[in-house]
């Protein structure tokens, strides 16, 4: 699935980080986007154009977005706060 949409040389622009992973009756995905528009774009133009994927999702992925409050990675600064709105925002998606 992955292949599907991701280019081969890493992240979608836009986006920082993708983690995701097996849950009880689905999977989790957690993507942090620089804004909500990058986000958008790439749901509109990339990933649902490309379902169904064979072993992958079937339809549109239940998607819940939230603005980051915080985000410490080993690339930021202990206790780096995003800026309060237009900032980078993470979706999950579960399946």
């Amino acid at each position: 699935m992955l292949t599907a949409v991701h280019p081969s040389h890493g992240l979608p622009d836009g986006q920082s980080s993708h983690v995701a992973g097996p849950t009880d009756g689905g999977y989790l995905i957690s993507v942090v986007w620089g804004s909500k528009e990058q986000s958008e774009r790439f749901m509109n133009d990339t990933l649902l154009p490309a379902l169904p994927v064979d072993g992958g999702f079937a339809g549109a992925p239940e998607e819940r977005a939230a603005e980051v409050a915080h985000l410490e990675t080993n690339s930021a600064p202990a206790g780096h706060v995003g800026p309060p709105s237009g900032g980078p925002r993470s979706h999950g998606a579960s399946r």
